[in-house]
């Protein structure tokens, strides 16, 4: 989505100025309507119209703080650090990054352009987390809230990668000052996820908006 245009107005009122959304597919406006939903259902369309702010949403299916969207687009991180998008956010009022379901498997890349998908070490996961939160320590100003969050469904399987990224998102924030809100424990279960088990329901994004305006101090910033 270009920078500047924002996905949809947020209230018939005067904007305060932009909310910033940079995350995967369960930002993505286009992939939620493959699953039935609309627009308007989108979690940060909520959070838009309940803090009187203007989304800009740079969401990437398949992406994370290691991995590319689909192997073949930017990472978080790349997508913080470029300079148009470092621009919005330092004028923006509120940044959120949720983003981090993907970064169980990273893109390993053949001599012949193809590739495949193999687990990350915590290692790597570290390091991308913290270059990105570096990245993004430059960009934003004091006055911005930035709230970091990993929507996260229930799959049994994912349970190790998503305690292994949730603790390392959280010790990041706190080093930066940034907000670190769970969504990863209870937000997009139950009949609030989809068939895969990771994305929302219109359900999932009433709860994923709830989530994050209500366990941040957005509610007491943004009344």
């Amino acid at each position: 989505m270009p920078i500047g245009r924002p996905p949809q107005a947020s209230s018939a009122a005067k904007s305060r100025g932009d909310l910033v959304v940079i995350g995967d597919s369960i930002s993505d406006a286009a992939f939620f309507k493959t699953l039935g939903g609309k627009p308007d259902q989108m979690w940060w369309a909520k959070l838009g119209r309940k803090t009187r702010t203007t989304p800009r949403v740079y969401a990437e299916r398949g992406s994370g703080y290691t991995r590319p969207g689909k192997c073949v687009t930017t990472t978080i991180g790349q997508r913080i650090g470029r300079k148009a998008m470092a621009t919005r956010m330092n004028k923006a009022k509120i940044v959120v990054i949720a983003a981090g379901v993907n970064d169980y498997r990273k893109c390993v890349f053949r001599a012949d352009g193809t590739y495949y998908l193999a687990p990350t070490s915590g290692e790597e996961v570290e390091e991308a987390i913290s270059a990105a939160f570096d990245e993004l320590d430059a960009a934003v100003t004091y006055e911005a809230k930035v709230i970091i969050t990993a929507p996260y469904g229930s799959r049994p399987e994912l349970k190790q990668y998503r305690e292994r990224l949730v603790r390392s998102l959280r010790a990041h924030s706190e080093e930066h000052g940034f907000q670190y809100v769970d969504t990863a424990h209870g937000t997009l279960w139950g009949k609030s996820k989809s068939r895969d088990r990771i994305h929302p329901t219109a359900k999932g994004m009433q709860r994923l908006y709830r989530d994050i305006y209500m366990k941040s101090n957005l509610r007491k910033r943004f009344r």
